[in-house]
């Protein structure tokens, strides 16, 4: 369907793919249950993509869909009723062309200031008079082979050639012409124009793989909008390629070592532990200076110790979650800008250096990936804005209904990522719903939006220092119950890199033991 969606007159045939596409993913979805702990994130990231469960199977075991079974859902849900689907460059070499084939579109050349050839040659006094003329290097002949007139010395010696030849300036290049996306034109016909004849080739095949991949959109119709993080890599497809590679193993070593240390915790059972292990006071630290404050408030320390181990957990989790992100996505970057020839500005970062967020609305929006954005406003924003701004539609104004609307957005986008999220914890392992996930993502909506009143009431902006200590605070202490679901349920048990491609397990702690040991 992916390969259909860009090819003209296929729009039956996709809705007639349609009802069997959607059979064999649901079908799909019952066709295995993992069960081996060490498949545990995989199971996890099938979970995320799911929201189903089969009535006919024991209730200890949870359904969970293929690796991309929601995301497959709604790509198939939108090639086949969507009109089709056209990257933006296809529009700038549509319009290019109509501009060819139309005489009448003019374009205002810019013109440069005439610089004289003699003027340029003259040393003139701070009043203006004519003191000497500076050489010229090819004689008494002008550039047209016309003699100039030379200027001589009260005693008759040769100091300069006056050209009064005027050679023409070279003509500046046009311009480009103005490419826009239009407007005014229908999507359907401008779809008509752009599609692509009925014909199996390679960059046919290379486009639809490119139309399923590229997760954000960017450089296609439907990305717009979307944020795209500063590029830091060479613009030449040679040198991107080469930064890429780095940073992909870069990333491989950041979630290797993550996730090693996680296992290896004292007190930490990634099998089925919580982040919030710690029990009992810090004895450890009876010795110390804090010993007497550690015996007196034994219950404060104890409940200090805790969430510090849990904020660092939680680190530790997000950064598994970023670097592991980031070594799938450079990995996809190479096959396609390497292999499938790909525009490499269409692959920029996936993170946009999160802990320089200055607000939660930077963090969501723009610092963190934006990977399910589109199903996130298809399957919760977008329903809840029309939901929201109908039901006020008779007692309020446009502008109003706008306001309320966006609130609709807001919500709907973060209730559809925490239902998401709630239900991949759900298929990690036995425990029924959870409903941390839900519950944080609807209060990071919450707040968003008071960040948008106090930006409104105030007239300044969540920034600077104190937005990030507050987008870090909110964030990192309000994830800490949703990652305690996720460990509870056996998430940080299994082996995302298997212990043979681990370069932590293999070199970095056996050198650290024997130097212990020693």
């Amino acid at each position: 369907m992916a390969f259909l969606v860009r090819k003209r007159g296929t729009r039956l045939v996709r809705l007639a793919l349609l009802v069997p596409t959607l059979l064999l993913l649901l079908r799909s979805t019952f066709g295995f249950v993992v069960i081996d702990i060490r498949y545990s994130p995989y199971t996890f990231i099938q979970g995320e993509t799911s929201i189903l469960n089969c009535k006919s199977m024991a209730m200890t075991q949870k359904v969970a869909c293929s690796g991309i079974c929601l995301a497959c859902i709604g790509k198939a849900l939108e090639y086949g009723f969507v009109h089709g689907r056209f990257k933006l460059a296809d529009v700038v070499d549509h319009q290019q062309q109509q501009h060819v084939h139309k005489p009448h579109v003019t374009v205002k050349i810019p013109t440069t200031k005439y610089k004289d050839p003699v003027e340029s040659r003259i040393v003139r006094s701070p009043s203006g008079v004519v003191l000497q003329y500076k050489p010229l290097p090819n004689g008494p002949l002008a550039s047209n082979g016309a003699p100039r007139t030379p200027v001589r010395s009260p005693s008759g010696v040769t100091l300069a050639f006056k050209d009064f030849s005027r050679p023409s300036s070279p003509t500046p290049p046009a311009p480009p012409l103005p490419i826009t996306i239009p407007t005014s034109v229908s999507e359907s016909s401008l779809l008509k124009s752009l599609a692509r004849p009925f014909v199996v080739t390679a960059k046919g095949i290379s486009d639809a793989l490119e139309t399923i991949c590229s997760i954000r959109g960017i450089g296609w119709d439907w990305g717009k909008g979307v944020h795209v993080p500063t590029d830091t890599r060479p613009a030449g497809r040679g040198g991107f390629l080469a930064m890429t590679a780095l940073y992909f193993i870069g990333s491989y070593l950041l979630l290797d070592v993550a996730e090693s240390i996680l296992k290896i915790i004292p007190g930490y059972t990634p099998s089925a532990g919580s982040i919030f292990f710690v029990d009992a006071p810090p004895y450890i630290l009876k010795n110390t200076f804090l010993g007497p404050y550690i015996h007196e408030h034994p219950h404060l320390s104890m409940l200090i110790v805790r969430y510090t181990v849990s904020t660092l957990l939680s680190l530790l989790v997000g950064l598994g979650i970023m670097s592991g992100l980031n070594t799938l996505y450079y990995l996809e970057t190479l096959f396609f800008v390497g292999i499938l020839q790909n525009n490499p500005k269409n692959w920029p970062p996936l993170f946009d250096e999160p802990w320089k967020s200055e607000s939660l609305v930077d963090f969501w929006s723009r610092r963190w990936h934006q990977i399910l954005r589109q199903t996130f406003l298809v399957f919760g924003g977008y329903p809840l804005q029309y939901i929201f701004s109908t039901l006020v539609h008779p007692f309020t104004n446009s502008r109003m209904r706008r306001v309320v609307g966006k609130v609709g957005l807001i919500l709907g986008v973060f209730l559809a990522s925490g239902c998401i999220h709630g239900y991949a914890i759900y298929s990690c392992g036995p425990g029924g719903v959870d409903y941390n996930a839900i519950q944080f993502f609807a209060s990071q909506a919450l707040l968003v939006m008071a960040e948008r009143v106090w930006t409104y009431v105030t007239g300044r902006p969540v920034g600077g220092w104190i937005g990030t200590i507050w987008a870090w605070c909110i964030v990192l202490g309000g994830i800490q119950r949703t990652a305690d679901a996720w460990s509870s349920r056996m998430l940080a048990s299994g082996d995302l890199i298997p212990g043979f491609l681990s370069p932590t397990r293999l070199f970095v702690f056996p050198v650290l033991i024997k130097l212990l040991s020693s």
